[in-house]
């Protein structure tokens, strides 16, 4: 058999290869010390100027109070609390808002969930970080890290949310994002709400039940038009979705909406067989579509309820993230298309 693939080839692929890419590095880098000084706004860094000396100082505070250990910057940091590179316009452009967050931290924290600590910054210290806040958030980044600002401009869809679950979980997440100061600010109706007049209101609603209120289930099934069911990977939940399907069946046989389901909190692991089993115990059950995305069972998660941040707010390049975009793509495919 003749030989098709010498290591005289072999070598002339790998000095071209590398040679080529050594080149295009070179232009990547000329090209982006070209463009910096139009997108980082260097001309307010002056330290002739107050402005400037207030946001060096900023920097300063930043960086010896390891805010970075916490937060992320640009998309860069700890990623356990929210990103501060949007800070300026999540807050109504507005660094008197950013200096009376910072104030407001309890000194004691907030029993239950994560809280910045007081760190009894003075007047001149606030102003200082804030000026490099508000800074850092006019850099172009030409949208990086993306959030749901950006989210929601491209998507142009107004949404109301009714919680009808005795839980109240989603009011809970809803009352930290309001507490926290978070935009867009989010309100929840109460099973109330639930009533012909109230669905005209929005775009989408999104309503959250549970099976401690069964008339508040019922009453929310012959509104929706379709039924969205979380399930966890084992077969006890497999025959409670069945039993699921069959109590949408029966509550409207006339006009039976949409069911879809997909794997929540599957293993991360591939070598856990019950997640795959279930996903295909889904795709054989009547009455319900299987969504292929899964959400699996990961910290993000946990901390989107305690943070009240979506899991792409929290870690915009993380695999939560990605797998709830995954999902809403599937949801949603006219938002996305």
């Amino acid at each position: 058999m003749a030989q098709t693939f010498t290591k005289t080839m072999a070598r002339n692929i790998f000095y071209g290869g590398s040679v080529f890419f050594f080149l295009l590095f070179l232009a990547l880098t000329f090209d982006t010390i070209m463009a910096l000084p139009e997108r980082d706004r260097r001309e307010v860094l002056d330290p002739s100027t107050e402005l400037g000396r207030q946001i060096a100082h900023g920097k300063d505070l930043w960086e010896t109070n390891n805010c970075i250990g916490c937060h992320s910057l640009l998309g860069e940091g700890a990623y356990f609390a929210p990103e501060l590179g949007n800070v300026y316009v999540r807050f109504g452009n507005n660094t008197d808002a950013i200096k009376a967050f910072i104030q407001s931290r309890p000194a004691a924290g907030i029993p239950g969930r994560r809280s910045m600590p007081q760190f009894n910054f003075a007047a001149d210290e606030l102003e200082a970080i804030a000026q490099f806040l508000k800074y850092s958030s006019e850099i172009n980044t030409a949208g990086w890290p993306p959030n749901k600002q950006v989210w929601l401009a491209m998507a142009e869809v107004k949404v109301q949310l009714v919680d009808a679950d005795p839980q109240a979980t989603l009011s809970d997440v809803v009352d930290v994002r309001l507490e926290e100061g978070f935009s867009p600010r989010l309100k929840v109706k109460g099973k109330a709400a639930l009533a012909p007049e109230f669905f005209n209101a929005a775009d989408e609603t999104l309503i959250d039940v549970g099976t401690a209120d069964m008339d508040a289930m019922r009453r929310a099934l012959r509104f929706c038009d379709r039924v969205v069911v979380p399930v966890p990977p084992s077969q006890a939940d497999i025959w409670s979705t069945q039993r699921y399907i069959h109590l949408v069946q029966s509550t409207v046989p006339d006009k039976t909406p949409p069911i879809l389901g997909f794997i929540n909190r599957g293993d991360t692991h591939h070598g856990v067989r019950e997640t795959n089993e279930t996903a295909a115990a889904l795709v054989s059950l009547p009455g319900i579509k299987f969504l292929k995305p899964r959400i699996a069972t990961r910290t993000v998660f946990r901390r989107s309820f305690s943070e009240g941040l979506a899991v792409f707010e929290l870690e915009s390049r993380g695999k939560g993230a990605m797998e709830f975009f995954s999902l809403a793509a599937n949801l949603y495919p006219n938002l996305v298309s």
